[in-house]
């Protein structure tokens, strides 16, 4: 049977918030003395995480 859309956006939020959790830790744990580029990738990442997350709460209130 196939996935509702519904059901698609909330699995991927799960995962997205997973994700988001891991990389936030990751972000707490980074040392001041590690690799700037490293951490400003992790930076973005949440960022990017975060708007993901918004856009797919934006979908899910539509429905």
């Amino acid at each position: 049977m196939p996935q509702s859309y519904e059901q698609y956006l909330l699995e991927l939020k799960r995962y997205i918030e997973t994700a988001l959790e891991a990389t936030d830790q990751q972000i707490v744990e980074y040392l001041p003395t590690s690799n700037d580029e490293q951490f400003v990738f992790l930076i973005k990442k949440a960022i990017q995480y975060r708007e993901t997350l918004k856009k797919i709460n934006e979908e899910l209130s539509k429905l």
